[in-house]
């Protein structure tokens, strides 16, 4: 998944994507449809929004271009407090914790307009710094109850546990439970009968 990937007692491992971009390898086949690039760290999200200039990220532009961070005072990106971690249990493929922060922030520009309105440019917008503006961010959290611990334990025992060793336990386990009340049967069968040893029988 990721290379971050940390294994811990119970037997899950965990990790998070580097950076999230628009223009990285896995986003590729996307990029066709976006008409802008957005800066390491951010996902282009302006299709989606019916061209509204918005841009996700994570919290405080953790693992993003240092050149956002640059452009907004006051951000201190964290680990602890704002990346996106999940811890699996591989074999189940089931998380057991789950943290997802997610940023959402807004292109600015200045403005230069097209004259359809009898107007050039809004003069408010005309000084406006080029910068990705964080408008809020959120965060979900969602661990597994600790009741459910030793069940999902006992599954990971009864699923690391090779099948085939189980089977022939068990067949091993009932052909000498037969075997024995077999003997027990013939035993008591063919044993001779003397009525001071044995007055019940």
């Amino acid at each position: 998944m990721w290379r971050d990937v940390r294994v811990q007692s119970g037997g899950g491992g965990g990790g998070g994507p580097r950076g999230v971009s628009g223009r990285g390898d896995a986003g590729r086949g996307v990029q066709r449809h976006l008409q802008r690039r957005a800066p390491t760290g951010l996902l282009n999200a302006e299709s989606c929004r019916m061209g509204a200039p918005a841009f996700i990220s994570f919290p405080h532009f953790f693992n993003a271009d240092p050149y956002l961070l640059n452009m907004v005072n006051g951000l201190k990106p964290e680990e602890e407090k704002h990346a996106f971690y999940m811890d699996l249990i591989p074999e189940l493929g089931t998380p057991m914790n789950v943290a997802a922060r997610v940023q959402i922030n807004i292109r600015i520009q200045p403005y230069q307009g097209t004259g359809k309105f009898h107007f050039n440019r809004i003069d408010i917008l005309k000084d406006l710094p080029n910068a990705y503006l964080p408008m809020l961010w959120f965060e979900e959290k969602a661990a597994m109850p600790p009741d459910m611990a030793p069940s999902v334990k006992f599954l990971l025992l009864l699923m690391n546990t090779p099948t085939l060793t189980i089977v022939w336990s068990l067949l091993v386990a009932i052909g000498v439970i037969v075997v024995v009340g077999l003997l027990l049967d013939h035993w008591r069968r063919h044993r001779s009968y003397d009525p001071l040893l044995d007055p019940l029988m």
